[in-house]
């Protein structure tokens, strides 16, 4: 989140270059996921899609568990360190992980 804040996608002056750009010479299907969260740190969710058609659910799914790990934790300590909260935590990651990153894995998938 804070290298999306700290880097504009309309400068285009990320210090990390895209591998998989490099190594293939073209578009893959993370090319401009940096643009696209920097858009989205930003409020701009349609120029976030220009950028990567993904960008936003996976964004939503970083968010979404920098916000589930202090509600878990407390939910954890809260009712007497119940194993419960641990569980559901994981699983709801593990589903979440899986919504976010379906094209992802499909194309792996593919790949193999």
């Amino acid at each position: 989140m804070i290298y999306s804040a700290a880097f504009s996608a309309t400068k285009n002056h990320y210090p990390i270059p895209s591998s998989l750009e490099i190594l293939k010479e073209g578009k893959d299907i993370s090319s401009g996921l940096s643009h696209s969260f920097s858009e989205l740190v930003r409020g701009r969710i349609r120029s976030a899609r220009d950028f990567n058609e993904h960008g936003p659910r996976i964004f939503f799914f970083f968010l979404l568990q920098l916000l589930m790990r202090p509600v878990f934790s407390l939910f954890y300590l809260k009712h007497n360190q119940a194993v419960i909260w641990i569980y559901l935590d994981a699983g709801l990651s593990i589903v979440f992980f899986m919504i976010a990153f379906f094209p992802f894995l499909k194309r792996l998938v593919e790949v193999m």
